[in-house]
Protein backbone atom coordinates (compact mmCIF):
# COMPACT_ATOMS: atom_id res chain seq x y z
CA UNK A 1 0.00 0.00 0.00
CA UNK A 2 1.25 3.45 -0.89
CA UNK A 3 1.13 6.15 1.79
CA UNK A 4 0.70 9.86 1.15
CA UNK A 5 -0.09 13.17 2.87
CA UNK A 6 -3.05 13.46 5.19
CA UNK A 7 -4.63 16.78 4.27
CA UNK A 8 -6.77 18.72 6.76
CA UNK A 9 -8.26 17.41 10.04
CA UNK A 10 -11.94 16.63 10.65
CA UNK A 11 -13.63 14.25 13.08
CA UNK A 12 -14.24 11.26 10.77
CA UNK A 13 -10.61 11.24 9.64
CA UNK A 14 -9.43 10.16 13.07
CA UNK A 15 -12.52 8.13 14.01
CA UNK A 16 -11.93 5.46 11.38
CA UNK A 17 -8.19 5.17 11.98
CA UNK A 18 -8.77 2.74 14.80
CA UNK A 19 -8.29 -1.01 14.41
CA UNK A 20 -11.30 -1.99 16.51
CA UNK A 21 -13.59 0.48 14.71
CA UNK A 22 -12.46 -0.81 11.33
CA UNK A 23 -12.83 -4.48 12.24
CA UNK A 24 -16.38 -3.97 13.58
CA UNK A 25 -17.54 -1.45 10.97
CA UNK A 26 -19.54 -3.86 8.81
CA UNK A 27 -20.84 -5.83 11.78
CA UNK A 28 -22.44 -2.76 13.33
CA UNK A 29 -24.05 -1.59 10.07
CA UNK A 30 -24.85 -4.42 7.68
CA UNK A 31 -25.51 -7.61 9.66
CA UNK A 32 -29.12 -6.93 10.69
CA UNK A 33 -32.05 -7.27 8.32
CA UNK A 34 -32.43 -3.53 7.82
CA UNK A 35 -28.70 -3.12 7.29
CA UNK A 36 -28.63 -5.86 4.65
CA UNK A 37 -31.64 -4.37 2.87
CA UNK A 38 -30.04 -0.92 2.75
CA UNK A 39 -26.71 -2.34 1.55
CA UNK A 40 -28.37 -4.27 -1.29
CA UNK A 41 -30.47 -1.24 -2.20
CA UNK A 42 -27.43 1.04 -2.37
CA UNK A 43 -25.37 -1.48 -4.34
CA UNK A 44 -28.21 -1.89 -6.84
CA UNK A 45 -28.50 1.88 -7.30
CA UNK A 46 -24.73 2.22 -7.73
CA UNK A 47 -24.71 -0.58 -10.31
CA UNK A 48 -27.56 1.07 -12.19
CA UNK A 49 -25.83 4.44 -12.19
CA UNK A 50 -22.38 3.25 -13.20
CA UNK A 51 -23.71 1.17 -16.08
CA UNK A 52 -24.51 4.48 -17.73
CA UNK A 53 -20.80 5.35 -17.61
CA UNK A 54 -19.33 2.15 -19.05
CA UNK A 55 -16.82 1.33 -20.39
CA UNK A 56 -14.75 2.14 -17.30
CA UNK A 57 -11.10 1.16 -17.62
CA UNK A 58 -9.77 2.75 -14.41
CA UNK A 59 -11.91 3.69 -11.40
CA UNK A 60 -10.98 5.47 -8.17
CA UNK A 61 -12.94 4.42 -5.08
CA UNK A 62 -12.38 6.97 -2.31
CA UNK A 63 -12.85 6.41 0.52
CA UNK A 64 -13.04 2.69 -0.05
CA UNK A 65 -13.58 1.93 3.64
CA UNK A 66 -13.92 -1.81 4.23
CA UNK A 67 -14.93 -2.47 0.62
CA UNK A 68 -18.65 -1.91 0.90
CA UNK A 69 -19.03 -1.33 -2.86
CA UNK A 70 -15.98 -3.25 -4.10
CA UNK A 71 -17.93 -6.20 -5.63
CA UNK A 72 -20.03 -3.83 -7.75
CA UNK A 73 -17.09 -1.66 -8.78
CA UNK A 74 -14.90 -4.60 -9.78
CA UNK A 75 -17.73 -6.00 -11.86
CA UNK A 76 -18.02 -2.80 -13.89
CA UNK A 77 -14.41 -1.53 -14.07
CA UNK A 78 -11.25 -2.99 -15.52
CA UNK A 79 -9.06 -1.64 -12.69
CA UNK A 80 -10.08 -0.31 -9.27
CA UNK A 81 -7.81 1.87 -7.16
CA UNK A 82 -9.16 1.69 -3.61
CA UNK A 83 -8.04 4.69 -1.58
CA UNK A 84 -8.61 5.82 1.99
CA UNK A 85 -6.97 7.92 4.69
CA UNK A 86 -7.39 4.96 7.05
CA UNK A 87 -4.94 2.10 6.69
CA UNK A 88 -7.03 0.21 9.23
CA UNK A 89 -10.12 0.31 7.01
CA UNK A 90 -8.11 -0.58 3.90
CA UNK A 91 -6.54 -3.57 5.66
CA UNK A 92 -10.02 -4.96 6.29
CA UNK A 93 -10.98 -4.37 2.64
CA UNK A 94 -7.78 -5.98 1.36
CA UNK A 95 -8.35 -9.07 3.49
CA UNK A 96 -11.91 -9.44 2.21
CA UNK A 97 -11.35 -8.77 -1.47
CA UNK A 98 -8.24 -10.26 -3.00
CA UNK A 99 -8.32 -9.44 -6.68
CA UNK A 100 -5.86 -8.62 -9.44
CA UNK A 101 -8.17 -5.75 -10.34
CA UNK A 102 -7.65 -3.91 -7.05
CA UNK A 103 -4.80 -1.85 -5.65
CA UNK A 104 -4.69 0.26 -2.49
CA UNK A 105 -3.38 3.78 -1.85
CA UNK A 106 -3.49 5.76 1.38
CA UNK A 107 -4.29 9.40 0.68
CA UNK A 108 -6.50 12.34 1.52
CA UNK A 109 -9.18 13.61 -0.86
CA UNK A 110 -8.07 17.23 -0.47
CA UNK A 111 -4.76 16.54 -2.23
CA UNK A 112 -4.93 13.40 -4.31
CA UNK A 113 -1.57 11.95 -5.43
CA UNK A 114 -2.79 11.32 -8.99
CA UNK A 115 -2.30 13.18 -12.23
CA UNK A 116 -5.11 14.99 -13.99
CA UNK A 117 -7.54 12.69 -15.81
CA UNK A 118 -6.02 9.52 -14.33
CA UNK A 119 -9.38 7.74 -14.05
CA UNK A 120 -12.43 7.24 -16.21
CA UNK A 121 -14.63 7.61 -13.14
CA UNK A 122 -14.16 8.66 -9.53
CA UNK A 123 -16.50 7.15 -6.96
CA UNK A 124 -17.19 8.33 -3.43
CA UNK A 125 -19.93 7.12 -1.09
CA UNK A 126 -20.98 8.16 2.41
CA UNK A 127 -18.19 10.67 2.58
CA UNK A 128 -19.27 14.23 1.81
CA UNK A 129 -21.58 14.22 4.83
CA UNK A 130 -18.52 13.77 7.07
CA UNK A 131 -16.68 16.77 5.62
CA UNK A 132 -16.93 20.31 6.93
CA UNK A 133 -18.91 22.34 4.42
CA UNK A 134 -15.85 24.38 3.45
CA UNK A 135 -14.05 21.20 2.36
CA UNK A 136 -16.82 19.69 0.25
CA UNK A 137 -16.04 21.96 -2.68
CA UNK A 138 -12.34 21.13 -2.40
CA UNK A 139 -13.14 17.41 -2.39
CA UNK A 140 -15.34 17.58 -5.47
CA UNK A 141 -12.76 19.73 -7.22
CA UNK A 142 -10.05 17.12 -6.66
CA UNK A 143 -12.32 14.22 -7.66
CA UNK A 144 -13.14 16.09 -10.86
CA UNK A 145 -9.50 16.93 -11.54
CA UNK A 146 -8.33 13.31 -11.55
CA UNK A 147 -11.30 12.10 -13.61
CA UNK A 148 -11.43 12.07 -17.40
CA UNK A 149 -15.20 12.30 -17.56
CA UNK A 150 -17.35 10.88 -14.76
CA UNK A 151 -17.71 11.71 -11.05
CA UNK A 152 -20.12 9.78 -8.83
CA UNK A 153 -20.94 10.71 -5.24
CA UNK A 154 -23.73 10.50 -2.72
CA UNK A 155 -24.83 13.19 -0.29
CA UNK A 156 -27.59 14.06 2.14
CA UNK A 157 -29.85 16.88 0.98
CA UNK A 158 -32.16 19.26 2.81
CA UNK A 159 -35.12 17.92 0.87
CA UNK A 160 -37.98 15.45 1.16
CA UNK A 161 -40.56 14.71 3.81
CA UNK A 162 -37.98 13.33 6.20
CA UNK A 163 -35.95 16.52 6.02
CA UNK A 164 -39.02 18.66 6.59
CA UNK A 165 -40.02 16.64 9.65
CA UNK A 166 -36.48 16.83 11.04
CA UNK A 167 -36.43 20.61 10.78
CA UNK A 168 -39.89 20.87 12.30
CA UNK A 169 -39.22 18.56 15.24
CA UNK A 170 -35.58 19.39 15.92
CA UNK A 171 -35.10 20.90 19.38
CA UNK A 172 -33.33 24.23 19.64
CA UNK A 173 -29.79 23.64 20.85
CA UNK A 174 -27.10 26.11 21.82
CA UNK A 175 -24.39 23.90 20.31
CA UNK A 176 -25.20 22.75 16.82
CA UNK A 177 -23.66 19.66 15.27
CA UNK A 178 -21.68 19.98 12.03
CA UNK A 179 -24.00 20.33 9.07
CA UNK A 180 -24.27 17.00 7.24
CA UNK A 181 -26.98 17.96 4.75
CA UNK A 182 -26.49 20.18 1.73
CA UNK A 183 -28.88 22.71 0.26
CA UNK A 184 -29.42 22.84 -3.48
CA UNK A 185 -27.59 26.16 -3.70
CA UNK A 186 -24.54 24.75 -1.93
CA UNK A 187 -24.49 21.72 -4.21
CA UNK A 188 -24.82 23.89 -7.31
CA UNK A 189 -21.88 26.07 -6.22
CA UNK A 190 -19.70 23.05 -5.54
CA UNK A 191 -20.48 21.47 -8.92
CA UNK A 192 -19.92 24.74 -10.77
CA UNK A 193 -16.53 25.21 -9.17
CA UNK A 194 -15.57 21.62 -9.98
CA UNK A 195 -16.66 22.00 -13.61
CA UNK A 196 -19.33 19.32 -13.31
CA UNK A 197 -22.88 18.98 -14.53
CA UNK A 198 -25.45 16.51 -13.20
CA UNK A 199 -26.09 13.63 -15.58
CA UNK A 200 -28.63 11.85 -13.40
CA UNK A 201 -29.77 11.68 -9.77
CA UNK A 202 -30.75 8.40 -8.11
CA UNK A 203 -32.77 8.39 -4.89
CA UNK A 204 -33.73 5.43 -2.68
CA UNK A 205 -37.08 7.14 -2.10
CA UNK A 206 -38.27 10.45 -3.51
CA UNK A 207 -40.62 11.00 -0.58
CA UNK A 208 -38.76 9.77 2.48
CA UNK A 209 -35.05 9.61 1.68
CA UNK A 210 -32.68 12.56 1.99
CA UNK A 211 -29.94 10.69 0.11
CA UNK A 212 -29.02 11.65 -3.43
CA UNK A 213 -26.73 9.46 -5.52
CA UNK A 214 -25.39 11.73 -8.22
CA UNK A 215 -23.67 10.79 -11.47
CA UNK A 216 -21.92 13.85 -12.88
CA UNK A 217 -20.12 14.50 -16.12
CA UNK A 218 -17.29 16.97 -16.57
CA UNK A 219 -18.13 20.00 -18.65
CA UNK A 220 -16.27 20.33 -21.90
CA UNK A 221 -13.62 23.04 -21.88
Amino acid sequence: MKSDQEGYPYKAKSKYRDVRTAEHYDQTRFTGMLGRIKLKRDRDLVSRALREAVPIDRLLDLPCGTGRFTPVLEELAGKVVSADISLEMMNVAASRFRSAKASFVQCSVEELPFRDSSFDLTFTARFLLHLPSNLREAALLELSRVSKRWVFFDCLMETGLKGSLRRLLAPIKKERKPKKRMGKAELSRALERAGLRIHRIYRPSRIFSEKWMVLCEKKKS
